[in-house]
């Protein structure tokens, strides 16, 4: 009995080590997303220090404009595209079952990744005007400031979580065999023992056969 319960146990461990490794899998997917979701930010400072200069004009703004609100669409491609088993990762909390026990779970949650959640507008396109005065476009950089702040505090919290997963998979992979080798001295054969027992009986065997 004492066997028996110890391979469920096993079983159930080696579960919990796919289920920690999916949800490692998502939060990378995730923090892909924002890895390139900075780089789309740092894309449009650029481009709202170039708008701050005063020797523009407001012709030319407009064209910084143009890429500026190109790149606020892709940004929320980002969010849109990263998706896990058909929906998306952002914006949602999910449990991870990491271990044998009803209580062995890790909640995670991943935040909205729009551009207007990290803009802090109901449309982003009022937080990164390049194509009005120096002042508005000077304003957008604190703006897209604000928004990589953001954005990295994100990323430092997935990197957290996926951290905190990796541990569990190490623990779960010494726990599992550590508990089936506590099966295996109850459960498993001694080969050693029985070999010698097979050869005594053979021995005594053979011997008996002699004497008749």
């Amino acid at each position: 009995a004492i066997g028996k319960e110890l391979e469920s146990r096993v079983s159930g461990l080696n579960q919990a080590i796919r289920n920690t490794n999916d949800g490692i899998s998502i939060i990378q997917i995730a923090e892909g997303a924002l890895d390139e979701a900075t780089t789309l930010l740092q894309r449009m400072r650029d481009l709202a220090v170039q708008g701050s200069n005063d020797s523009l004009s407001t012709d030319e703004r407009a064209y910084l404009e143009t890429e500026s609100d190109n790149l606020i669409a892709a940004f929320d491609d980002l969010a849109t595209a990263a998706k896990w088993n058909g929906a998306t990762v952002f914006g949602v909390t999910f449990v991870i079952q990491t271990g044998a026990d009803a209580t062995d779970e890790v909640t995670v949650a991943i935040g909205a990744a729009t551009a207007d959640h990290f803009l802090d507008a109901v449309n982003a396109d009022t937080d990164v005007l390049l194509n009005g005065t120096q002042a508005q476009a000077q304003a957008s950089i604190t703006n897209i400031d604000a928004a990589l702040k953001d954005v990295a505090a994100d990323r430092a919290g997935l990197g957290a979580l996926q951290s905190q997963l990796e541990s569990t998979v190490r623990n779960l992979a010494n726990v599992a065999e550590n508990t089936a080798a506590a099966a295996g001295r109850i459960m498993d054969t001694d080969y050693a023992a029985e070999t010698a027992n097979l050869t005594k009986a053979q021995i005594l065997q053979q011997a008996a056969t002699s004497i008749l």
